[in-house]
């Protein structure tokens, strides 16, 4: 396939799934795609004022405007007359005092002022003065919840959060709808929660703008408790997004040196935000402690950008110093991709470990009924499944497999509902399958993306047995016809739910 052909699809916004599957081995038209994409939202994203009143006059200010100009000409003779009339008196004075003897000048007083005459308002229209605006810098607060001993500091954290750092103008009604507290607290005692908020303005206008555009929205958020013994927000994820490259780059080398798995979370692409949210949950947002030759991160420095790596997705060296005199340290690497305008983190390469490191929860699939792409048949028997369709492309620029199966079996794993207003994966269901459960399934022989994660077709049904948007916890079901889905990343296997055995939230 050549990119010339991709990108005019690109441009056409008439992509194929073949065109798909090379914007994802291209790096040029990544690039290609990433600008279409940054356009569209830049156009998208522009402002339409709306005129305060009509732009058109009023009949009434239409015939004042007639009436005072035709009294223009009085007006000028006038002007005139007055004009002549300052002009004689003017050169009276001049002769009487000039025109006397020495012997009968006297001292001059001071001329007094000539009282003014009063002003007489004219028949014209009156400067209209601006209507006041509402008060847009009282920001309102609204809870739809009984906050309890343990989360009221952190209500009026987040509140003066909000207070400093939203523009009323864009944004200045905040309704707080749920908080739900990380079960334990994380390094330095840090205190994370899932907060459900909705921002409006009273004036019902809309933004996208940040820190708050309007809308709802689903977030975490840090807390620690500062010198004076208040609690204050530390780190809110979703603010830590920067059209910045080395400001990202920052970002992440902040995350090792504060150990903040919040912050390293929030510079995520959405899509990998949701695959590992549990790992984060599950290390209490706190990053591991030293790297594997057992030192701590103190400062840092971003190197550069390599340039033999497209533009698209740039590769930056950063110093990482493991002491205070830089000279002690090690190179890592740091992988950018943009995503909505703003820079995120693909991927790095470095001796410190994170949850983003480590397998999914699944663990690799090392065992497991293992078949072969060039070899497989339709018909064929993987396990307890059957191979019902089979497509593949495999040359220099792509390997990728859709295989699907029929067959039924019983499974027990990790689950969790997502938001529906989370980016990229708003209202879907992941169900990871415990290390012996993934040995049932069909393994690819070349499939290198790791732990076994599935998705639900039939997620509508699914959600009345898991459980509300948020919820987490252990199942076992039973589910059929799975199909592996290989592009060979980002891309979840899919099953169809048949029943629910148990569930633990």
């Amino acid at each position: 396939m050549k990119c010339e052909d991709v990108q005019k699809s690109i441009w056409s916004s008439l992509l194929t799934p073949d065109d798909s599957a090379h914007i994802h081995t291209c790096k040029a038209c990544q690039g290609e795609h990433a600008l279409m994409e940054k356009i569209v939202r830049d156009l998208s994203n522009i402002d339409s004022p709306q005129p305060s009143k009509s732009l058109k006059p009023s009949r009434d200010v239409i015939e004042k405007a007639v009436r005072n100009n035709k009294r223009l000409p009085f007006i000028r003779w006038t002007s005139i007359a007055a004009s002549l009339a300052v002009v004689i008196t003017a050169g009276t004075l001049f002769a009487q005092q000039f025109g006397t003897s020495p012997n009968e000048l006297t001292p001059a007083t001071p001329t007094q002022p000539a009282p003014q005459e009063p002003v007489t308002p004219s028949d014209q229209e009156p400067v209209e003065k601006d209507t006041p605006v509402a008060n847009d810098l009282n920001v309102e607060f609204q809870l739809e919840f009984k906050p309890s001993a343990e989360n009221a500091e952190l209500v009026e954290a987040l509140q003066s959060y909000i207070r400093a750092k939203a523009d009323p103008t864009l944004a200045n009604r905040f309704t707080i709808v749920n908080m739900e507290l990380a079960p334990e607290s994380g390094i330095d005692n840090r205190i994370v929660a899932y907060v459900s908020m909705e921002s409006s303005h009273t004036s019902g206008q809309t933004s996208s703008n940040l820190p708050f555009p309007t809308g709802s929205s689903y977030e975490v958020i840090q807390f620690a408790r500062q010198n004076d013994g208040t609690m204050a927000v530390d780190t809110f994820a979703e603010h830590y997004r920067s059209d910045d490259a080395v400001q990202t780059v920052d970002y992440w080398a902040q995350s090792l040196r504060d150990r903040n798995a919040v912050l390293q979370w929030a510079i995520l692409p959405p899509e990998r935000q949701s695959e590992i949210f549990n790992e984060y949950k599950a290390a209490n947002w706190t990053l591991a402690a030293q790297n594997e030759f057992g030192k701590e991160v103190k400062s840092w420095d971003v190197l550069g950008k390599d340039p033999k790596v497209p533009d698209a997705m740039p590769e930056y060296e950063v110093q990482l110093w493991f002491d205070d005199a830089k000279t002690d340290g090690e190179v890592a690497r740091v992988q950018l991709v943009q995503v909505g305008g703003f820079w995120r983190v693909n991927s790095f390469v470095t001796s410190f470990p994170s949850p983003n490191d480590k397998p999914s929860a699944s663990g690799r699939r090392e065992e497991g009924v293992v078949f072969s792409s060039s070899t497989a048949k339709v018909g064929d028997k993987v396990g307890t499944m059957t191979l019902k369709d089979l497509q593949v492309t495999d040359n220099a620029q792509l390997y990728a497999v859709l295989a699907a199966f029929s067959g039924r079996v019983t499974v027990t794993g990790s689950f969790q509902v997502m938001h529906p207003e989370e980016e990229g994966a708003g209202g879907r269901i992941y169900f990871l399958p415990d290390r012996e459960s993934a040995k049932q399934f069909p393994l690819l022989a070349r499939d290198i993306r790791g732990g076994l994660q599935l998705q639900f077709r039939n997620e509508e049904e699914a959600s009345r047995f898991l459980g509300e948007p948020g919820a987490t916890g252990v199942a076992t079901i039973e589910v059929e016809d799975y199909t592996i889905q290989y592009m060979p990343k980002d891309v979840w296997d899919q099953v169809t739910l048949v029943k629910v055995i148990s569930v633990k939230q």
